[in-house]
């Protein structure tokens, strides 16, 4: 069973082919009637496809406006919400009802850099389901820190370069004390872990942020 089924004129199976291709590229399965083998009873492996596919695109031409099969074909699909349609000549639209359905013009065939394919492809990955190739480019790691740890951080090192600062003349005053031959006050030592303990946590959160600005990039 193939995702898509494709509903054609034989006469444009070159053009048809080069559709086929993209999609398959595109990690879509594709059946068109070119699948069939010889003993097979056309009639039913036909209806088997376009029963169990998720989509049906209708390749409209000048020739496939005048097929029986596409029209019957197509009106299926439309009964079953599965119906996609292109048209690949200017001077075409769909035959009635059909013309009143959207379709996309792929006048050039397919191209990926082209809008109307585009179009088509997001189309047919609604009925079928999935991302195109171009959705399915590798996506973004994920930021090791959402923004309440960064928030977090932030609050921390705040709190640290306060506790240095706090300390900070006391620091300063045990220092010259000892300079001058003097043994600090016990009481000033504390003031000695307040302040490599602030310092210490502000630069810890300053090396965090910047890991998370590199996991940015």
């Amino acid at each position: 069973m193939a995702d898509i089924f494709i509903s054609y004129a034989h006469v444009d199976s070159d053009k048809v082919r080069e559709i086929v291709q993209h999609l398959e590229k595109e990690g879509m399965s594709v059946w068109w009637d070119i699948a069939l083998r010889s003993g097979d009873r056309y009639t039913d492996v036909i209806e088997k496809e376009l029963a169990q596919a998720k989509c049906v695109l209708a390749v409209w031409s000048r020739n496939a406006r005048n097929s029986t099969w596409v029209k019957a074909e197509a009106s299926l699909a439309n009964d079953a919400e599965k119906l996609v349609q292109v048209v690949l000549h200017r001077d075409v639209k769909p035959p009635l009802p059909f013309n009143i359905i959207h379709f996309e013009p792929i006048y050039g065939g397919p191209n990926p850099s082209d809008e109307n394919w585009r179009q088509l492809l997001s189309a047919v990955r609604e009925r079928v389901g999935g991302a195109t190739q171009a959705e399915r480019a590798p996506a973004k790691a994920a930021n090791p820190f959402d923004l309440s740890t960064i928030l977090s951080l932030l609050s921390a090192g705040s709190l640290g370069l306060y506790l240095a600062a706090l300390n900070a003349p006391g620091v300063a005053d045990s220092i010259a004390a000892t300079a001058g031959g003097l043994v600090p006050d016990p009481v000033s030592l504390p003031l000695y872990a307040g302040a490599v303990f602030g310092a210490g946590a502000a630069l810890a959160t300053v090396r965090k942020i910047a890991a998370v600005a590199n996991a940015e990039r």
